[in-house]
């Protein structure tokens, strides 16, 4: 297999399953603010645009960036269905959505940060992009990281004004909203 099939591989895993997870993990036929709407086609164009690039790529198995960029699509993989398996019973809502939470998670990798599906989705964009080390993909990386934390403020807005807020601001001091923090890597929160 050749560098190029084997990124486009994983990014098309990357993709097919992040699309899914829209009708598959998230509740649907929720009311969503124009956010969403934005999201949505940026997330779609970025997809089109990562592969059309990672085509074009001159990729090499001897770049050592290019394994650690497969490295992180791959664990953005683990972490994607690490967080499927978590909220399985429970369904979240979409990002942007109008509704008000009604649970609080705090198993697995919500043990160390707020949104870990949003982690797993900038792993893979900033993997793809170190793979192909390509600078659109950098600024694509970086617009992703803006927007999910757009979403995730927006989330967490509807949590202080919900029945679970005095819950969430624990859940708040204690796990990050991407990245774990420092203190707190070996000790989840509860």
């Amino acid at each position: 297999m050749s560098p190029v099939a084997f990124a486009l591989l994983l990014a098309v895993a990357a993709i097919a399953c992040f699309a899914w997870s829209v009708f598959g993990v998230f509740r649907s036929g929720e009311s969503t603010t124009s956010g969403y709407i934005t999201l949505k086609w940026t997330v779609v164009t970025t997809w089109a645009i990562q592969i059309y690039l990672l085509l074009r790529a001159d990729l090499s198995f001897d770049s050592a960036r290019y394994w650690i960029g497969s490295l992180m699509v791959a664990i953005s993989l683990v972490l994607f269905w690490h967080c499927v398996q978590v909220t399985r019973e429970r369904k979240l809502s979409l990002a942007f959505s109008k509704d008000m939470p009604k649970h609080l998670y705090s198993a697995g990798a919500y043990g160390y940060v707020r949104h870990p599906f949003y982690l797993s989705y900038l792993l893979a964009y900033y993997g793809m992009a170190l793979t192909a080390h390509d600078i659109l993909l950098y600024l694509a990386a970086v617009a992703m990281t803006i927007l999910y934390y757009e979403a995730a403020r927006f989330e967490e807005r509807k949590f202080e004004g919900s029945d679970l807020a005095p819950h969430y601001a624990e859940y708040r001091r204690c796990a990050g909203m991407f990245l774990p923090r420092v203190r707190r890597l070996t000790n989840r929160c509860e």
